[in-house]
């Protein structure tokens, strides 16, 4: 039997591929919970990282003690991240214990589908504070889901979590007048 080069250049890249995903799936998770595990909603260990290639386990690699999160799922959410972050910058400024973050939340994946994605990301988004504040989580999205108590993936949700993962207050979906004075009694409460 005549082997191809086109059959072993295909067996080598079923390979790599089966490697990955192998490498992804056992050896590299990125979601240490067990959505089970918790009796209140916690914002879980993750691991992720920003658009400045710098790592984080989160919720103890906070840059403050207290941090808005906001937890995008699709990518058209971010028209509704984007009504969020200059509240969210001016809250940051205005308090030196809180910081923010947006949370681009994508099905675990490959290293090599990853860097795409995240190359992606990085060349439409030149700020370096905005690529500093975004971390992708590649997770397993409904066990993440779970913990948090999301029902579904129609909307951001945007919290107030401590470096614990102890959740102050929590939203749904775009900013609006009464989420935004909510917020401002929660920091205030806690921040003085």
């Amino acid at each position: 039997m005549k082997v191809s080069i086109w059959m072993v250049l295909g067996i080598v890249i079923f390979s790599i591929a089966l490697g990955l995903w192998a490498y992804d799936r056992f050896v590299s998770p990125q979601l240490k919970i067990d959505p089970g595990a918790f009796e209140d909603v916690r914002f879980p260990d993750v691991r992720g990282t920003n658009l400045a290639r710098e790592e984080f386990e989160l919720p103890a690699d906070l840059g403050a003690e207290y941090a808005i999160v906001m937890i995008a799922f699709q990518q058209y959410q971010q028209l509704e991240v984007n009504t969020w972050i200059p509240i969210a910058q001016e809250y940051s400024a205005r308090f030196d214990a809180l910081t923010y973050y947006e949370f681009p939340t994508i099905d675990r994946l490959n290293p090599a589908a990853r860097a795409f994605i995240d190359g992606g990301m990085r060349a439409g988004i030149p700020d370096p504070i905005a690529r500093a504040t975004t971390i992708t989580l590649y997770l397993d999205k409904p066990a993440f889901r779970k913990v948090l108590d999301i029902p579904g993936e129609d909307q951001i949700v945007v919290m107030l979590i401590n470096r614990e993962g102890e959740v102050f207050w929590r939203v749904e979906g775009p900013s609006t007048t009464e989420a935004i004075e909510e917020l401002d009694l929660t920091l205030r409460s806690l921040l003085g």
